[in-house]
């Protein structure tokens, strides 16, 4: 097989698996539709806002779910951190440091730089390979 073969069949097999996860997405919803009122009756029943709950409906045993996401308002968290005692804080609230790629980049001290870059942790991806879109 050639390039351009390659190309094509990869370029069918995306196509298809696009028009598959579309079709999925369907009926997924369709079958949420059906079964969530169930669901959503349980999760009640349980006093549940969130988690899964396995069911067996119609013979079919499916499970429902609703995750939660947490995040920290960061000027309130850290007005909390001010305020506790350290020896709460620091077992309470994690600290993470980070320096954005553009401000490490315009750094001119040498010795910043040095301290920098021996704690600057990189990772490459693996490899990859994308068609352009004009490629006949």
């Amino acid at each position: 097989m050639n390039i351009k073969e390659l190309i094509a069949n990869l370029e069918t097999n995306r196509a298809t698996i696009a028009f598959l996860k579309e079709k999925n997405s369907q009926l997924e919803a369709e079958l949420l539709s059906l079964t969530s009122s169930d669901f959503v009756a349980e999760m009640i029943s349980r006093e549940k806002t969130h988690g899964s709950i396995t069911k067996d409906i119609d013979g079919v045993k499916l499970t429902y779910e609703v995750k939660q996401t947490v995040s920290w308002d960061q000027d309130k968290l850290r007005a909390l951190w001010e305020a506790l005692p350290s020896y709460v804080r620091n077992k309470l609230v994690e600290m993470k440091f980070s320096v954005p790629e553009r401000m490490f980049a315009c750094q001119t001290d040498s010795a910043l730089i040095d301290a920098l870059v021996d704690a600057r942790i990189t990772k490459l991806s693996a490899p990859t390979i994308k068609l352009q879109k004009n490629h006949a």
